[in-house]
C-alpha cells in the first residue's frame, strides 16, 4: 500500500475521531479542570494520534474510550508534558488491538496536586549502591544520598514523599520484592522493560496516595492504572477504562521508522526531570533538527503529520514554551515542498 493511500486512510480516521469529540464537546468542556482548555486537550489528543500512527489501527471503541477517559481524569496525552499517553495494548485473547489511555507518575502527581493541600511531591528511585535509610517511630524520614558508584540497573526500592500546606509531611517505600509483585501482575510487562524506574516510582506514588488528600480525577486515574493488572480499585470510584506502551509499529501506516526512547516524563533520581528549556541546543533554524534527540524528534513528527495530511496549524507543540522544536516540526512538515521545489 502507498504511502499516499495510507496517509489518507490516517487522515480520514484522525478527522472521524475529531467529529466523535466535537459531537460531545460540551459534556467534555465540563469535565475538564479550570486549568486544562479544551481547545488544547482537543490539540494533544490530534497531535497523540499524529506521533503514533499505529494507535490509528486500535479499535474505533477503545480510540473513543480512551479519549474520553483522558478528559474525565484530566489528564491531556501530551508526550512533551509527560503527564499521560495513549497506548496500544494487544489483546491476544480476542484478537483485536486497542487503544487504552495510561496516567504516567507525572500526571497522577499533578492530580494529587488539585486537591489545593498538598505542597510538593517527590517521587525517587533507589539504586544498588545508593546510601538509603528508612526511620519509622516518632520522627519518621528518610536518607537518600546516591553515588556515582551506584549500579542503576539493579533498582532496590522506591518511594514516594508528600509535603502538605499544613506543614506535615508523609512516606511511602515500597522495596524490591514489593516493585517485583507489581511486575508481575502487570499486563504492561514491555513498559517494564522499556521504563523500570518510572513504572517503580508509580508503584510507590499509588501505594502512598492512598493516605493523601485527593480530587476524584485522581482516584478514577489510578483506577484506571490498575486496569493494567489483576489489581484491585485503590478505592470505591466509578471506573472507566485502560492502557499498555507506547506502539513501535508506525510502519504499519506511514512507513516510517519506530521511535524508542524513555517517556519525557522520567526524572533522574538525583534530581528532577529537566523541562524542555533545559533540553534543546542554543540555536536552531526552521528546518533544521540538529543533534538534539527531541529536535530531531520533532522534525520527523512534522514529516509524519504532513504525510497523514495534517494541516501546519495543527502543530503539536504550539503548546510548548520551547520555541525550537515548534521550528523543527514545522521544518519537517514543509520537507516535501523543498524536495519538490529542488
Amino acid at each position: 500500500m502507498s504511502q499516499t493511500k495510507n496517509g489518507g486512510d490516517a487522515l480520514a480516521r484522525v478527522a472521524a475521531i475529531r467529529k466523535q469529540v466535537l459531537a460531545r464537546r460540551s459534556e467534555i468542556s465540563s469535565s475538564l479542570p479550570k486549568s486544562l482548555q479544551f481547545d488544547f486537550w482537543m490539540k494533544s489528543v490530534e497531535a497523540a494520534f499524529c506521533e503514533s500512527p499505529d494507535l490509528l489501527l486500535c479499535t474505533p471503541t477503545s480510540i473513543m474510550r480512551s479519549t474520553m477517559n483522558s478528559a474525565f481524569v484530566g489528564l491531556p496525552p501530551n508526550h512533551a508534558l509527560g503527564l499521560a499517553a495513549f497506548v496500544v495494548f494487544r489483546d491476544t485473547k480476542r484478537g483485536v488491538t486497542d487503544c487504552q489511555f495510561m496516567p504516567m507518575v507525572k500526571g497522577l502527581v499533578a492530580l494529587a496536586k488539585r486537591s489545593g493541600e498538598i505542597k510538593d511531591i517527590q517521587t525517587r528511585v533507589v539504586y544498588a549502591g545508593d546510601e538509603f535509610q528508612v526511620e519509622w517511630g516518632t520522627e519518621p524520614r528518610i536518607v537518600h544520598r546516591p553515588t556515582s558508584k551506584s549500579d542503576r540497573s539493579k533498582i532496590e526500592a522506591a518511594y514516594s514523599v508528600a509535603w502538605l500546606k499544613d506543614g506535615s509531611y508523609s512516606f511511602e517505600v515500597v522495596w524490591a520484592e514489593d516493585i517485583s509483585a507489581a511486575r508481575a501482575v502487570a499486563k504492561t510487562k514491555n513498559v517494564w522493560d522499556s521504563w523500570p524506574g518510572e513504572m517503580a516510582r508509580k508503584t510507590a506514588f499509588k501505594r502512598h496516595s492512598k493516605w493523601l488528600p485527593g480530587a476524584d480525577e485522581l482516584v478514577r486515574a489510578i483506577n484506571l492504572d490498575n486496569e493494567l493488572s489483576d489489581m484491585t480499585p485503590t478505592r470505591d470510584v466509578d471506573p472507566l477504562v485502560a492502557p499498555r506502551s507506547r506502539a513501535d509499529q508506525v510502519a504499519d501506516v506511514l512507513g516510517a521508522e519506530p521511535e524508542v526512547g524513555p517517556p519525557a516524563a522520567e526524572q533522574e533520581p538525583d534530581g528532577p526531570a529537566p523541562g524542555p528549556e533545559d533540553q534543546s541546543p542554543p540555536d536552531a533554524e526552521e528546518g533544521d533538527a540538529g543533534d538534539d534527540p527531541a529536535i530531531q524528534k520533532a522534525f520527523d513528527g512534522g514529516v509524519r503529520c504532513r504525510l497523514a495530511g495534517i494541516p501546519i496549524d495543527r502543530n503539536p507543540h504550539n503548546d510548548v514554551s520551547d520555541h525550537l522544536r515548534w521550528a523543527a516540526w514545522r521544518g519537517g512538515w514543509g520537507q516535501q515542498d523543498e524536495g519538490s521545489a529542488s
